[in-house]
């Protein structure tokens, strides 16, 4: 029985941390709504979702619903200015990706991805920023707050989700002017950063499921004793 009680301990906490992995789910506030697709000239949606995908965006503040662990991964950009992506107060990634041209054309995505270990965070908005070197792009950092608006001309990001725990920031550098004198455009495929909720861990299960072979040995076994008495 021995055993038995110890799998039962550790698997109840193996469980109770994968149901606080598992609880935290995304949260998107905002109403301003935009769309994500090669015929508004987003150069990245097609090589990350398939021809044809189109993706409705919310441009606003992206949070999680409780304590967890996130990750982030740099998946590609457009942008031929230098676009930065920052967590916490430090910047993490700066366009180009390496290995990537200056200046891409249609789009590039970075190979190999880059990604952070996973974060520690509290429930809430998440506390990342983007910010631009194009010049007159206006404001030069967009952090992620209400302030994250859709007005025309005005750097933003749109978030897309696919399920409850991945998310998807799409930076929009608009507002600036490129190095050779024309204006932005205005697509959210300057930058492409992918935020993941850390996944349900697979030991809690695997060891439920040994404790239920454990549990239905031991029943048997007192049949048995019983029938035999």
């Amino acid at each position: 029985m021995s055993m038995l009680r110890t799998l039962a301990t550790s698997a109840a906490a193996l469980a109770l941390g994968a149901g606080i992995a598992s609880a935290a789910t995304f949260t998107v506030v905002g109403t301003d709504t935009t769309v994500i697709s090669a015929a508004v000239g987003n150069n990245l949606v097609e090589p990350v979702f398939g021809e044809n995908t189109v993706l409705n965006g919310v441009i606003g503040q992206l949070g999680v619903s409780a304590n967890t662990r996130v990750r982030f991964e740099f998946l590609g950009f457009e942008a031929g200015a230098e676009n930065v992506f920052g967590f916490g107060g430090a910047d993490l990634w700066s366009t180009p990706c390496s290995g990537t041209a200056v200046t891409p054309s249609p789009g590039v995505l970075c190979d190999p991805v880059l990604a952070t270990p996973w974060i520690s965070v509290a429930g809430g908005p998440l506390d990342f920023y983007f910010k631009t070197d194009l010049a007159g792009a206006s404001p030069a950092q967009v952090n992620n707050a209400p302030s994250n608006n859709s007005a025309a001309n005005i750097t933003n990001f749109a978030i897309t989700l696919d399920g409850l725990r991945t998310a998807y920031l799409w930076f929009d550098d608009s507002g600036g002017t490129r190095p050779s004198g024309e204006r932005d455009d205005d697509n959210h495929d300057d930058m492409l950063i992918r935020v993941s909720i850390i996944p349900l861990p697979a030991p809690a299960f695997l060891l439920l499921g040994g404790m239920g072979v454990f549990g239905g040995m031991a029943a048997l076994r007192r049949r048995k004793q019983k029938a035999a008495a």
